[in-house]
């Protein structure tokens, strides 16, 4: 293997790297963002605010696995249920509106369409008019700060629209939580094993909440009641405790 060679490999594995880690740079903060979303979604349903109850960095990025999987399974649903609802005429047409879009697009790319030909030609001698200029670095400014707008717009799309699908899945989980409680109370299926509430007692063994468990930190504890949400400050003697079904 001559130096060439070697150094075609080194380089090539140097920007198999830089890749790597553009990618951990873009992937990481954006889990973040996903996983902070989905809790505050979550919280803002049960009417609790999220600063009460910070989440620690790590449980933030299960959170963020959490909204993948509810977002997935969401819009998987959602493509069934259009699938089911469908008839196949329509699938029909949007196949061959695709395929001719498609079929379109080559012959003009071959140019090979008389047609084409002459709209080209009639273009390259409107464009190279000397009277055209002037207009044409106009155009090119204004098309170029357009190309600027669009794409400030696209990557705030581009953020925001995952964060409000995360944060609309944190909504969904919590309002399925509250569903099941109004229906079926602190009482779950067997094949949980545990109640679907949980107990807050003192050191005497009183119960002094019983609910589902919303948050909780270093000092304050958040349940969900038939009376809606209570925080309360958290008490070193306090014991929480889920009963077996």
């Amino acid at each position: 293997m001559n130096k060439t060679n070697i150094f075609c490999d080194k380089a090539k594995a140097y920007i198999s790297l830089l890749n790597v880690g553009a990618f951990l740079a873009i992937v990481t903060p954006f889990a973040y963002l996903l996983g902070l979303s989905f809790y505050q979604g979550g919280l803002y349903t049960f009417g609790v605010e999220a600063d009460i109850f910070p989440l620690s960095t790590q449980y933030i990025y299960v959170n963020s696995y959490y909204a993948l999987l509810f977002i997935l399974s969401t819009c998987l649903s959602i493509i069934i249920g259009l699938w089911a609802e469908t008839n196949w005429y329509s699938l029909l047409i949007i196949l061959l509106t695709i395929v001719v879009g498609r079929t379109v697009q080559l012959v003009a790319k071959k140019n090979t369409n008389p047609c084409f030909k002459r709209i080209k030609s009639f273009l390259a001698q409107y464009y190279d008019h000397e009277s055209m200029k002037p207009y044409l670095v106009v155009s090119g400014v204004v098309s170029f700060f357009s190309f600027l707008i669009y794409l400030l717009l696209g990557v705030t799309l581009c953020l925001w629209l995952p964060c409000y699908a995360a944060y609309s899945a944190g909504q969904g989980r919590a309002e399925k939580i509250i569903k099941d409680y109004r229906d079926h109370g602190c009482k779950t299926n067997q094949k949980a094993g545990l109640n679907r509430c949980t107990l807050v007692k003192d050191k005497d063994g009183k119960v002094l909440y019983e609910g589902v468990l919303v948050a909780i930190s270093d000092k304050e504890i958040a349940i969900f009641n038939k009376d809606g949400s209570h925080i309360f400050a958290k008490q070193a003697d306090f014991v929480l405790q889920r009963k077996l079904y």
